[in-house]
């Protein structure tokens, strides 16, 4: 009798640590579950709705590179609306235009770490074995058609590569524009050998915004920052934003009317 109770014992344990056991793995395996969906939740709500493309273990992060970017066509956007902004005064002080060319130099001496940024994405692109066909993935993701005629016209990979070894070679385009306003001061100084021909285009130049001739990106600065930025951004989000449209329609398409919108 004795012998039959411990049998039963044994086997009501026996049930008992069963079911605990598919318990808990039904309990791990819940939390698994949710995890997963909380990850590919976050991601696709990402980026205020915009689609995400997520970097798996080879994908290239250009994240930091892309705010580093983005802060500094966006200064040289403040640089270019200021310009404008005296170019659009009757009368100038040489104060002002000093106060400018020291914007400009900033501008110029932070253009080096500009193309290490970009010499940075060429090398993380490689590594992740994205680089060769990068073209073809942003004319995928892109659907804009301002930049896709960018990107076949002048090719996203050439530009970025040789903005990557040559773009502080172009520094002086970003101080040139203020050649006119310097024009302007000088005129009304009434200086020796400045003939009134002259004085008159410089008054008149000045009053034009700060909208840039439309050239291709690779003969351009202030284009090639722009549409690198947004193929960058767009490699990471898989699409742009209205000021990325502006700022590339701005400078590399001369639209005045983005620039306004700047």
């Amino acid at each position: 009798m004795a012998h039959h109770t411990e049998v039963g014992t044994f086997l009501e344990r026996r049930t008992e640590m069963r079911a605990m056991l598919r318990n808990y793995v039904l309990t791990a395996f819940c939390a698994v579950l949710a995890t997963t969906l909380l990850i590919q939740s976050g991601g696709r709500s990402s980026a205020s709705g915009s689609r995400w493309f997520p970097s798996g273990p080879g994908s290239a992060d250009l994240t930091s590179q892309d705010r580093t970017l983005e802060t500094y066509v966006d200064d040289l956007v403040r640089f270019d609306k200021k310009r404008a902004e005296l170019g659009k005064k009757p009368s100038l002080t040489k104060a002002e235009i000093d106060s400018l060319e020291q914007t400009s130099i900033d501008l110029k001496r932070r253009l080096s770490g500009i193309q290490n940024s970009l010499s940075q994405i060429v090398a993380k692109l490689k590594a992740a074995g994205q680089f060769e066909d990068i073209d073809q993935t942003l004319l995928g993701r892109v659907r804009d058609p301002v930049f896709q005629s960018l990107v076949n016209r002048s090719g996203f990979k050439k530009t970025l590569e040789n903005a990557a070894l040559h773009l502080a070679d172009s520094a002086d385009e970003i101080s040139k524009p203020l050649d006119v306003l310097r024009n302007k001061v000088k005129a009304q100084a009434g200086g020796s050998g400045f003939e009134q021909g002259n004085r008159a285009s410089a008054l008149r130049a000045v009053r034009v915004g700060f909208a840039t001739a439309p050239l291709a990106a690779d003969q351009n600065l202030r284009c090639r920052l722009a549409s690198i930025h947004y193929g960058i951004h767009g490699f990471i989000h898989g699409q742009s934003t209205t000021r990325l449209n502006h700022k590339t329609n701005c400078f590399c398409a001369g639209d005045q009317v983005s620039c306004d919108q700047l």
